[in-house]
Formats: C-alpha cells, sequence, structure tokens
C-alpha cells in the first residue's frame, strides 16, 4: 500500500493500507498514509474528508499517547488540521496547527492555515486589505508588514501575537 500511496495511486492504495491499519493499530505511518489516500478519493456526500478526519485524529492521539513528536505525528497533525478546515472546525484546525507550531514553528502551511482561521473569524484584520493575503511575500516579510502594522494599530492583542508567529519563520 505505502509504494502505492509514494506513486500517487491514492485509490489503489486504500485497500492494501486499509488492511495494513487493521493487521496492525500501531503502524501508524500507514495510518496517516491510509487519511491521507482517502482525503484524495472523493465520495458521495464527501464522506471521505469525514472518513479522513477520523483516521487523522486517531493517529494524532495514538501518537500524544506514545509520546511522539516525529514527522508522523506532524503529517497527522497537518491532515487534521486541513480536514477540521473544510469540515467548519476551526477550533480542532487551531489546536493542531498550534501543536504543530510547537513542534516545526516554520511549517508555513500550519502558519497560513492559523492565519487565515483568524482572519475569517475577525480576530486578526488589519486595517490595510493588502495583509490579509501573503500576495507573493515571504513569510518573514508578510509577518514583518503585519508587525508594523501593529505597531501603527492601536489594538494589540490577536495581532501582535499571530504576527509574531509568523515572524519566527
Amino acid at each position: 500500500g505505502l509504494a502505492l500511496f509514494e506513486k500517487g495511486a491514492w485509490a489503489e492504495s486504500l485497500p492494501q493500507l486499509a488492511l495494513a491499519v487493521s493487521r496492525d493499530n500501531d503502524d501508524l505511518e500507514a495510518l496517516v498514509r491510509l487519511a491521507d489516500a482517502r482525503s484524495r478519493v472523493p465520495e458521495v456526500n464527501d464522506r471521505h474528508i469525514s472518513t479522513a478526519s477520523s483516521y487523522y485524529t486517531r493517529a494524532v492521539e495514538a501518537c500524544v499517547r506514545d509520546g511522539r513528536t516525529d514527522e508522523i505525528y506532524e503529517q497527522a497533525l497537518l491532515g487534521q488540521a486541513r480536514m477540521a478546515r473544510f469540515t467548519g472546525a476551526p477550533l480542532t484546525a487551531e489546536r493542531a496547527c498550534t501543536a504543530l507550531l510547537g513542534i516545526d514553528p516554520e511549517n508555513e502551511e500550519a502558519v497560513e492555515i492559523l492565519i487565515g482561521l483568524k482572519a475569517a473569524t475577525g480576530e486578526l484584520l488589519p486595517e490595510d486589505d493588502e495583509l490579509l493575503f501573503r500576495n507573493g511575500r515571504s513569510l518573514a516579510a508578510w509577518g514583518e508588514a503585519l508587525r508594523e502594522a501593529d505597531r501603527s494599530e492601536e489594538h494589540t492583542s490577536e495581532l501582535q501575537s499571530h504576527s509574531d508567529l509568523v515572524c519566527r519563520l
């Protein structure tokens, strides 16, 4: 199943990955790959998203239980954040991104998801609309622009904390 997954044969890898996970509940690499493959093969009523989400959650919980902070845990957290964002579960997405950034502060996708969530909920709204989007800037440049805007605005709480998050990159 892993070989098919690596080739991008998502649908073909699903049965083999599911079998590997059913035979060995501790095979977290297979579980994360199963979640990723499942998320890429559409099903009616977006069932593939809820199924992938449950697999990612299972993997995250197993990693936490086992004290793992390796690449598999990072991939599970990122997958969980993606699925949560897609299904409209911002708190789950935020928790996953925050945990991931605690391990890998330079994870660009986690930063982008987190900032997108904050902007969507109105918690991070700079006065300059151009700052809502990265617009080809590096994360460091975007973060510096957010910090500079924050210095010129009177409110500092959320904008400051998230611009600092971006600037750590």
